[in-house]
């Protein structure tokens, strides 16, 4: 009976893949040398904007992977700065015998291979001036730099959701389809959640839950999430393009309405 039950769960949960590929939504025709990496120019002009800033990003991952995650990064201004510092983690470049952490300057605001780029959230000013420092070592003493795995990690979602962690002041947690992100780094099966606003317990990011004011209550399961946010009055369904959101009654929020939305329906038109 568990065993079916657990099954059942799973099928539930790689439905979300599935509707991301029939719909239409994966380009597995064009070759990645000549996806497209043109910016969007939606990230704001350093010479216009002064002030610190830290951006994260994400974007559906390239191919098929596209179907189950997301590739995130995260880009830093000083204050004054006349460029952005980009971080990611990328897997190839070990194939180069090169560390998996890419640093470099440039427009964090260009398609993800074809994908176009979602922001995460930012901090500005004063709090980006305070979380700079400690994202640069961070990045410097990332333990899984010589370490690539695409599930469940680490990978460049566990690189970024640790950057954000460490930082402390950055309110937003990567997305629930961003497969790696609960990793865990300091070696610690309990840690902060990734938006730093509550607490989470994960095995390797194979099985685990999140509470937290931002992220709500989530369960994970070989990857895949799912979850209830009282603060979107939802029960959340992990899909591989986002969550689809079941509202509830603002009542009673165990009785389920009929509306039925994705909480991000579409990378190619956000």
């Amino acid at each position: 009976m568990i065993i079916s039950g657990f099954l059942l769960l799973i099928l539930v949960l790689l439905t979300g893949p599935l509707w991301v590929y029939l719909s239409g939504q994966l380009d597995l025709k064009t070759h990645w040398s000549s996806a497209s990496r043109e910016s969007t120019g939606t990230a704001p002009s350093p010479q216009r904007f002064p002030e610190a800033s830290v951006r994260v990003y994400y974007a559906r991952s390239f191919h098929w992977r596209g179907a189950f995650g997301v590739h995130s990064w995260l880009a830093i201004k000083e204050k004054n700065g006349s460029s952005y510092q980009i971080f990611q983690v990328i897997g190839w470049r070990l194939f180069g015998n090169h560390s998996s952490v890419d640093v470099h300057w440039g427009d964090p605001a260009r398609y993800w291979y074809g994908e176009k780029p979602i922001l995460l959230g930012e901090i500005s000013g004063a709090d980006a001036e305070k979380a700079i420092p400690k994202i640069r070592d961070a990045a410097e003493n990332y333990p899984y730099a010589w370490n690539y795995r695409v599930w469940p990690g680490p990978n460049s979602n566990t690189f970024i959701s640790h950057l954000i962690r460490s930082a402390e002041n950055f309110p937003f947690g990567l997305p629930p389809h961003a497969i790696g992100k609960d990793y865990p780094v300091e070696g610690s099966f309990f840690t902060k959640s990734s938006s730093n606003t509550g607490w989470q317990f994960s095995i390797y990011g194979l099985l685990g839950f999140i509470l937290s004011s931002a992220e709500g209550l989530r369960f994970q399961i070989l990857g895949l999430e799912f979850g209830w946010n009282p603060l979107r009055s939802g029960i959340l369904l992990a899909r591989g393009g986002g969550f689809w959101n079941i509202e509830t009654s603002s009542k009673i929020n165990k009785i389920l309405r009929k509306k039925v939305y994705f909480e991000d329906v579409d990378h190619r038109n956000a």
